[in-house]
């Protein structure tokens, strides 16, 4: 009897056909956070009672994320990258059913599964760009990633906040298990790797701590790692505390639910910004995007105590962090020497997990010594600085 085997994913494939792959993968992924986007913070303020403590236990939390993601290096030398995405999905999947419990311990667990499983996925996938799509189609892939989760983060901010109100307050947690489960099944579907170009390394990974002190030494990967990571703190801030700025401006719930899938629409802007950002270059998106965040952000905190009004401001920055998103990652692509890619990439992909620390951190800091509208002078600060940082990058982006 014969038996049929599925090709992997071909490699020689053409150009189109690995974006769309990629991106679409990117995107089922996608739906299995955003469903819990608005939940996740509104559930902590009622488990821990105040912004403040909130801000603490997700500090806490997000240092297990970014610990382990400077030790992915080792990891995928252990089991390989197809096991390291099995392992993060499966820990998004275990933190929706932990959020479930609704306690204390069992939030700020299921927080460090999320971060650490982000984390690894992120890596994961980003290898495989790097493998399988030529630095000059870099800015193509980006809007494709974005586009391809535009359902899910369009969709699931609200849909979640639907669900747990008129389905029950297990619907969402389930809906995130499931969509984690579709994405592993498409994985493993697609069979990545190992293959002619993606396979384990042929050296052991540098130690963790020899990785960062060797990526920022590099300054152009230094600039390229500060650039996205304080883009990333925008938006972790935004995801967490815009939904409290709703619901303490006096705003049903359902608000922070439409107002982060509102913000999620932009990416349909995607195409237009790639385009742009190729007629301009990487650089002049990167700094214009900067600086109008933070003018945005001030006038946030101009606005005072949370108000309606605000929403307008939070609004303008999330366009100019979006635009942001489509060329942030460019830098260290571009950069980033083919023969270090895996040792590098461990270390650059923390950005997220820095970022989820340091949001958080920087909240509980500022709450403590002033309100709310502190944090957002505090971020515009940050916003400053990159805008500056960015005018140094290559002209050549």
């Amino acid at each position: 009897m014969a038996v049929i085997v599925r090709s992997p994913l071909n490699l020689s494939g053409l150009r189109d056909n690995r974006r769309v792959s990629l991106a679409a993968l990117f995107g089922l992924e996608s739906l299995s956070r955003a469903i819990l986007l608005t939940i996740v913070p509104i559930q902590g303020m009622a488990v821990f009672g105040t912004a403040k403590t909130l801000s603490d236990m997700l500090f806490v939390a997000s240092l297990f994320g970014l610990i382990s993601t400077l030790n992915l290096a080792a990891l995928i030398q252990l089991i390989a990258r197809r096991y390291v995405y099995t392992l993060g999905i499966s820990m998004i999947a275990a933190a929706s059913l932990l959020l479930m419990i609704e306690a204390p311990k069992a939030y700020v667990i299921a927080v460090a599964l999320r971060a650490s499983g982000t984390g690894m996925i992120t890596a994961i996938v980003s290898l495989y760009v790097m493998d399988l799509i030529s630095k000059q189609d870099y800015t193509r892939y980006e809007p494709n990633r974005l586009l391809f989760s535009s359902a899910s983060w369009i969709a699931g901010p609200t849909l979640g906040i639907w669900l747990g109100s008129n389905v029950g307050e297990w619907a969402p947690y389930l809906v995130s298990v499931a969509s984690s489960m579709a994405a592993l099944g498409y994985f493993w579907w697609l069979r990545l790797g190992p293959g002619k170009v993606i396979q384990a390394a042929k050296r052991n990974p540098e130690h963790p701590l020899l990785a960062v002190v060797h990526f920022f030494q590099r300054r152009h990967l230094r600039m390229s790692y500060i650039i996205v990571w304080v883009r990333a703190s925008f938006w972790v801030s935004l995801f967490i505390y815009s939904p409290l700025y709703i619901t303490q401006a006096g705003l049903n719930p359902i608000y922070a639910g439409l107002f982060l899938s509102g913000v999620n629409s932009i990416i349909f802007l995607a195409p237009v910004i790639g385009i742009g950002a190729r007629m301009i270059g990487v650089r002049k998106t990167l700094v214009i995007g900067f600086a109008m965040l933070t003018i945005s952000l001030s006038a946030l905190g101009l606005v005072g105590s949370p108000k309606p009004i605000g929403l307008v401001f939070w609004v303008m920055a999330a366009i100019f962090a979006f635009c942001l998103d489509v060329v942030a990652n460019v830098p260290f692509m571009r950069l980033v020497k083919e023969s270090e890619r895996a040792d590098m990439t461990m270390v650059f992909t923390t950005w997220r997990d820095l970022a989820e620390v340091t949001a958080p951190g920087l909240a509980g800091f500022v709450l403590a010594v002033a309100p709310i509208q502190g944090l957002f002078f505090a971020l515009s600060g940050m916003m400053a600085g990159a805008t500056y940082l960015a005018t140094w990058l290559p002209r050549r982006l």
